[in-house]
């Protein structure tokens, strides 16, 4: 990460980061300063069972957002309900249990990953992220997967 941020800022560009599957993302996993990031944005669907999202940035680029976003004229505000989810998720995850879950979760992401490599399945991503994409490449694959219950 150390190195793409030095390349974008002697490049003179911008670094936009998606964070789409995880609550902390990227710049908690490389521990780098968010500020670092030009635009962070993510979704609360996936990390907090909740809906909606957010953008971050300088105060500039949000305002550019704001004022040129076609999707900006039809977006509505996150309503109370949701907002309560989301912040009841994150006080849930850091608290002592929340990091214990965390913990057990990379255990568990490590453990299948390697128990499914050891059946022969080519399976992509990184590592450390319980999102495990297998590659199945044909639907006959597919098929045999999902009858034999493998996954």
């Amino acid at each position: 990460m150390e190195e793409v941020l030095n390349s974008f800022s002697s490049i003179d560009c911008q670094l936009y980061y998606y964070n789409l599957f995880s609550v902390k993302g990227v710049c908690d996993y490389y521990s780098c300063d968010p500020k670092e990031v030009d635009i962070l944005m993510g979704t609360f669907t996936k990390s907090f069972a909740a809906a909606g999202g957010y953008i971050s940035g300088s105060k500039n680029t949000i305002s550019y957002i704001r004022y040129k976003s076609a999707s900006f004229y039809y977006a509505t505000s996150i309503s109370p309900p949701i907002a309560q989810q989301i912040i009841s998720v994150i006080r849930a995850l850091m608290d002592s249990d929340g990091l214990q879950r965390i913990k057990r979760l990379r255990e568990n992401t490590k453990y299948f990953r390697q128990q499914l490599v050891k059946s022969g399945f080519h399976i992509d991503g990184n590592n450390d992220s319980p999102v495990i994409p297998i590659m199945v490449y044909s639907p006959a694959n597919l098929k045999f997967v999902l009858m034999h219950s493998i996954i």
